[in-house]
């Protein structure tokens, strides 16, 4: 789904995403979500995140996202 919001299509697979927990995440409470498109490379799509609560770093993320062939399921 994120994938999908950053990058406008929904015809692409996760081939991986790392997530490194900094902080304990609290639940019930809002955070603040960070995330976008750091560079594309043909059909590849590498992708970066952070959660913070306030100035507290909670997790960083990034993924790489591979766009689909056309006919691929």
């Amino acid at each position: 789904m994120t994938a999908s919001v950053l990058t406008g299509s929904t015809r692409q697979r996760t081939a991986y995403l790392t997530i490194n927990y900094r902080n304990i995440v609290p639940i019930e409470k809002k955070l603040q979500v960070d995330a976008g498109v750091d560079r594309v490379d043909g059909r590849k799509i590498f992708v970066s995140g952070r959660l913070t609560d306030g100035d507290t770093l909670l997790t960083e993320a990034d993924a790489l996202f591979v766009r689909l062939k056309p006919g691929q399921p």
